[in-house]
């Protein structure tokens, strides 16, 4: 991710369909103030956040997978051929 540093571990997703309009989100997973939580932010396809409301997010956790199931999705690992 450029442009920012996060607290602790973020990943960039590509989300299909587009989750509210943006086909790119940043999920970042922290337990640095306190609880755990995990957030996800709409960016760009580089990781760019392009505004700092979350798209969703749980307190609790820090499972990024967790997340994407709540927000209707599921994770798809896709092999290099």
């Amino acid at each position: 991710m450029r442009g920012r540093e996060f607290a602790g571990y973020a990943a960039l997703y590509r989300m299909c369909p587009p989750v509210k309009g943006h086909d790119f989100v940043v999920i970042s997973s922290t337990d640095k103030m306190g609880d755990d939580e995990v957030l996800a932010f709409p960016s760009d396809q580089e990781g760019c956040i392009l505004e700092w409301s979350e798209l969703d997010g749980i307190v609790g956790s820090l499972d990024h997978r967790e997340l994407i199931e709540r927000m209707g999705y599921s994770t798809e690992h896709k092999e290099d051929t």
